[in-house]
C-alpha cells in the first residue's frame, strides 16, 4: 500500500505564532511541485510540501537539508544561499539530484517568514523527462547527421545520374515535338479536307424520270453555293428535268451573297425550262431570304419534302401515269 506523507504533521504552528503561517503552510502544501523552506543559518527544513515529502519517503522537516536532501554531512559546495541573500530576485539553475535519481529546474529566492526570519524558498520543477528526452534527441541527431551524410552522397550519384537522364529525355522530347507537330498538321489538313467535302457536296438525284432533287445541308456559304449551282444547272441540262425539287431542310444560315446565288439558281434552271420547287424552308430561313430581298413569289414552295415530291409527281409529264398508277394500287 502507497504511504501518504503530509507534511502538515510536523509542522505544527509555535506557541505565539499567528495564523499566517499556518495559512501559508496549508497554501504550499498542495503546490504540485517540489517546495520546501529551510533557515539559512542553520540549513535547518522548516517546512516540505506533500509532494516533496513523497518523493523522498518520509517527511524531513527539522533535518538539516544538505542531509535530508543531498545525503551529505555538511553544506552543499552548490549551495545557493549566499547568492540569493545578495539580490530580491530569483535564482534559476538546473540539476541532477543523485539521491532521487531526477533532474530539477530550481528557482531559489530569500523571503520573509511570517516569524520574522530570512527564510530559503525553493521550487523545484521536475525536468527529468524533458531532460532524456533532450538527451535521446541528441543521440538521434548524432545518428541522424551519419544517415544525412549517407543520404548526401547518394544524392550526388543520383544527380549526376538525373543530369544525365534529363539530357537524354529532351532530346527525345524534341524529337517527340517534331513528331507531334507533324502529326498535328497532317491531322488538320485531313480533317479540313473533310469538313470542306462534307460541306462542298451536292448531290443531285433523280427521284423519277424528269424530277431531279437537290437536297442542302449544313451552312451555305457563297462558294458552296456557286458549286451547288454549277452542279445543278448541269444535271438539270444532262437529263432534261421538268422539275428541281430544292430541299434546304437541313440549311441554318443562309446570307446575303447567298441569297443571290440561290435566287440566280432559280432563274438559271427556269432558262433551262425546269421548274423549282423549294422544299423545307423553316420560319428562320425564310425572314432571312424576305431581309435579304430574295423574292419567292415565283418559286414554288412547300413546307415538307413529301409534300413537295407530290407536287412534282402532279405537275410532270408523267403525273397522270403516276396518278394512275397509285389509284389501281399498282
Amino acid at each position: 500500500m502507497e504511504t501518504s506523507y503530509r507534511a502538515s504533521a510536523t509542522m505544527t504552528t509555535e506557541p505565539g505564532m499567528d495564523t499566517k503561517l499556518a495559512g501559508m503552510q496549508q497554501i504550499i502544501r498542495k503546490f504540485p511541485e517540489v517546495i520546501y523552506v529551510s533557515d539559512p543559518k542553520t540549513h535547518e527544513v522548516i517546512l516540505v510540501n506533500d509532494n516533496w515529502a513523497q518523493v523522498l519517503g518520509r517527511n524531513p522537516v527539522g533535518e538539516k537539508c544538505h542531509k535530508a536532501f543531498q545525503g551529505l554531512d555538511e553544506p552543499c559546495p552548490f549551495c545557493t544561499n549566499e547568492t540569493i541573500a545578495k539580490s530580491s530576485k530569483p535564482y534559476n539553475w538546473e540539476y541532477y539530484n543523485p539521491s532521487v535519481d531526477r533532474h530539477f529546474f530550481i528557482s531559489d529566492q530569500m523571503i520573509d517568514w511570517p516569524d520574522g526570519r530570512k527564510v530559503r524558498f525553493e521550487v523545484a520543477i521536475d525536468i527529468t523527462d524533458k531532460v532524456l528526452a533532450e538527451k535521446e534527441r541528441d543521440a538521434n541527431a548524432s545518428l541522424l547527421a551519419e544517415k544525412v551524410k549517407e543520404l548526401d552522397n547518394h544524392k550526388n550519384n543520383l544527380e549526376q545520374m538525373v543530369q544525365q537522364r534529363t539530357a537524354e529525355l529532351k532530346n527525345t522530347n524534341a524529337k517527340l515535338e517534331l513528331e507531334i507537330q507533324e502529326s498535328q498538321r497532317r491531322a488538320g489538313i485531313i480533317r479540313q479536307q473533310a469538313e470542306d467535302i462534307l460541306e462542298l457536296s451536292t448531290p443531285v438525284m433523280q427521284v423519277w424520270e424528269g424530277v431531279l432533287l437537290a437536297p442542302l445541308i449544313g451552312n451555305l456559304d457563297s462558294n458552296r453555293a456557286q458549286h451547288f449551282m454549277e452542279v445543278l444547272l448541269d444535271a438539270v441540262a444532262t437529263r432534261n428535268a421538268e422539275v428541281v425539287i430544292i430541299d434546304i431542310t437541313g440549311v441554318g444560315i443562309i446570307d446575303t451573297e447567298t441569297g443571290r446565288n440561290i435566287l440566280e439558281t432559280f432563274s438559271a434552271i427556269g432558262l433551262l425550262g425546269a421548274k423549282v420547287i423549294l422544299t423545307g424552308v423553316r420560319a428562320s430561313v425564310a425572314q432571312t431570304l424576305v431581309h435579304l430581298g430574295v423574292d419567292l413569289s415565283a418559286i414554288e414552295t412547300r413546307s415538307s419534302l413529301k409534300s413537295g415530291l407530290q407536287y412534282a409527281m402532279s405537275t410532270t409529264s408523267n403525273g397522270a401515269f403516276t396518278h394512275s398508277l397509285r389509284s389501281t394500287g399498282r
